[in-house]
């Protein structure tokens, strides 16, 4: 289940921001896996994997990142650090 936008996003300028508490909520109350998506970039990852959703999508952190493969690491690494 994709929940948010957690941030606001350019990609969703129309959506109104969900905010952490309700990746927790949609996490503990859902028995399909979550995907917390919306404005999540590499300085704010750790915070949205501590509510526990299942994935995460960083979709223009990636996307418009010089070195595509350097953020991946990066976020990467935040997951692990944080599971």
């Amino acid at each position: 289940i994709g929940v948010g936008p957690i941030y606001a996003t350019q990609t969703k300028p129309n959506a109104y921001p969900v905010g952490l508490a309700y990746v927790r909520y949609a996490a503990q109350h859902s028995v399909l896996p979550t995907v917390a998506i919306g404005g999540i970039k590499i300085h704010n990852a750790s915070a949205v994997w501590a509510e526990q959703p299942t994935m995460i999508c960083a979709v223009s952190e990636i996307t418009e990142a010089e070195y595509m493969a350097d953020v991946i690491e990066q976020l990467w690494c935040k997951t692990v650090l944080v599971l």
